[in-house]
């Protein structure tokens, strides 16, 4: 049985579309510069925090130091982001762009959409690492050249060279390779956290490294 709540339906322009799912590939593929970019388009000066929004496993998209750690842990703001800055936050995210006179631009509806969703999807035992998989696909997708789109209309196959089909699938598989890639930063990251393991996989990546080295060398 499928229960379609409609009000998670929301509607945006294809440019503000677009620059979404860039912002979602770029946060896989770890751009920051491009992220940084974009999450200024969204978050203003919380654009450091937009990504964790979407996914906590875009954590390296941005850069955090102790004083961010420290305020997470403690359950406070962290230091550079006043109320002020939280309220144009939301403000702008209701209406992300002012010049849509049908207010199409809702971000703030988009991601309530996908915070259910995600709730939906815990419950359901859904592994982050898939979420963020259809993430990664879903937002390749949507920048996809026309006619390779979703639901996109191509009057003939001639329009889509093979080239063209071979480099979007290409990175689809790369997409979901670099997923996998997060999955390995992350545990590597939980592992480091505790401390009885630091001296062990400190000493198994020299040891990985020696033999990279050897290798290279022999």
């Amino acid at each position: 049985i499928i229960i379609l709540d409609h009000g998670l339906y929301h509607k945006i322009d294809a440019s503000l579309r677009r620059d979404f799912c860039q912002l979602i590939s770029s946060c896989i593929l770890g751009r920051r510069s491009r992220i940084r970019e974009l999450g200024e388009q969204f978050a203003g000066p919380l654009h450091r925090y937009f990504p964790l929004l979407l996914s906590p496993w875009f954590i390296f998209g941005s850069k955090f130091g102790r004083a961010e750690v420290k305020a997470a842990r403690d359950g406070t703001l962290p230091p550079d982001v006043r109320l002020k800055d939280i309220g144009d936050f939301l403000v702008g995210l209701h209406d992300t762009s002012g010049s849509n006179k049908e207010g199409n631009n809702n971000m703030l509806g988009v991601l309530h959409s996908m915070g259910y969703t995600r709730g939906l999807l815990n419950d359901l035992k859904l592994p982050e690492r898939q979420r963020v998989k259809a993430f990664g696909e879903f937002a390749t997708r949507g920048t996809a050249p026309e006619g390779l789109r979703p639901g996109s209309v191509c009057a003939s196959p001639a329009e889509i060279s093979l080239a063209t089909s071979w480099q979007h699938y290409a990175k689809l598989a790369y997409v979901s390779c670099q997923v996998d890639v997060l999955a390995v930063q992350l545990n590597l990251l939980v592992a480091l956290s505790q401390p009885h393991n630091q001296v062990a996989i400190t000493a198994a990546l020299g040891a990985i490294v020696a033999i990279g080295y050897w290798k290279l060398n022999s």
